[in-house]
């Protein structure tokens, strides 16, 4: 398969100026709708061609479990790359970017839930070093499957 052409793009930080670019890029990215409360609470990074957003990731940094005896950990709550602009890097620069900031933290894990029949998504996973740990029946409440697989890369 011939490499896609270089798209040139920059990291941004999400302003009110662009938060709904940001939201509507998830509402044709991801089956799961987020209400607004989502888009002021969360961490957010985008990743933009010189005129529009074309992909953005949103994380949230959890405390640890005692339970399990877990540190700190990293969720995963969206990522996605508009489908023209995939293969092209944008969606491993966004994870090699949340990755990189986390060097400097005590997390130690990143996670995240992912619909099982999305196989482009848990292949991109995986070939960057996450492994399925579970599965989660009934996870998705509004779409179908509503089975989520889980997947974790400890760092």
């Amino acid at each position: 398969m011939p490499r896609k052409h270089q798209v040139e793009t920059a990291f941004g930080a999400i302003t009110i100026k662009n938060l709904k670019q940001l939201e509507i890029l998830n509402v044709n990215l991801l089956p799961v709708k987020y209400p607004s409360k989502f888009y002021t609470e969360v961490t957010d990074v985008y990743h933009r061609t010189s005129t529009f957003v074309v992909g953005a990731v949103c994380a949230r940094v959890e405390d640890a479990n005692a339970e399990k005896n877990t540190n700190k950990r990293l969720y995963i709550m969206t990522l996605g790359v508009l489908s023209p602009y995939r293969g092209h890097g944008i969606g491993t620069k966004l994870l090699n970017f949340l990755i990189e900031a986390l060097s400097s933290t005590d997390v130690k894990q990143i996670y995240l839930h992912v619909q099982v029949n999305n196989t482009e998504a848990i292949e991109f996973y995986k070939r960057h070093g996450f492994e399925i740990v579970g599965t989660e029946t009934d996870y998705y409440k509004k779409i179908t499957p509503a089975d989520s697989h889980i997947l974790q890369k400890t760092l």
